[in-house]
């Protein structure tokens, strides 16, 4: 019985270890590419809906797979939560603009006081349609763009709030790219996560 009961806790802590490996390895984003994506349908950990609230609309459902927010006042900003840096960033947004010419995506820099207001700002090509279509934009990232453990994403669209117009999206894309990490570099990654999981609590 005694023996029985030694294999079996040997199996469980196994199984906790292993668990343990898995989680912290998918957080250290071994292979160099983290792909995240929001619907809007459904909410998401990871990616935030935008804001603040008196320049956007509450999320709306048309048809039972189809759901989306509005852009009223610009700019308006959406959040990615990220476990660890990464050194470029690319974003494919899915929207509808059938009337405002200009339509840009930035990321934000770090803030080092609220004041500060440094970005990289990239336009849409052909931001004007009237059906949904699909814009994609590139940025260099790094820990200069880190604003508390997320990277921070602008929306603008010069003259919106004047000429009355909307934007509406539905979707976000996102892919993250890094180095893979090395087998030397494991342990150090693993002792860095977790000291930044320790501050982020």
């Amino acid at each position: 019985m005694k023996h029985i009961l030694r294999i079996y806790r040997i199996f469980l802590m196994l199984i906790v270890l292993l668990l343990g490996i898995w989680l912290i390895s998918k957080n250290l984003v071994m292979a160099g590419e983290l792909i995240l994506e929001k619907d809007f349908c459904s909410s998401s950990r990871l990616i935030s809906d935008f804001y603040p609230e008196n320049r956007v609309g509450l999320i709306e459902r048309e048809g039972d797979a189809e759901c989306f927010q509005r852009i009223f006042i610009e700019p308006a900003y959406f959040k990615l939560k990220i476990p660890r840096t990464f050194n470029k960033v690319k974003i494919e947004i899915t929207y509808q603009n059938p009337n405002h010419p200009i339509l840009q995506l930035a990321l934000m820099q770090k803030r080092i006081n609220p004041l500060d207001w440094n970005f990289q700002l990239k336009p849409l090509e052909n931001p004007i349609s009237k059906e949904w279509q699909n814009g994609i934009v590139d940025f260099l990232a790094g820990s200069n763009y880190m604003n508390n453990h997320a990277l921070e994403f602008m929306v603008s669209a010069p003259g919106l709030t004047n000429a009355r117009h909307e934007i509406k999206i539905k979707k976000i894309k996102v892919w993250l790219y890094r180095s893979p990490v090395e087998l030397r570099d494991i342990l150090p990654d693993m002792k860095n996560y977790l000291i930044n999981k320790i501050k982020k609590e």
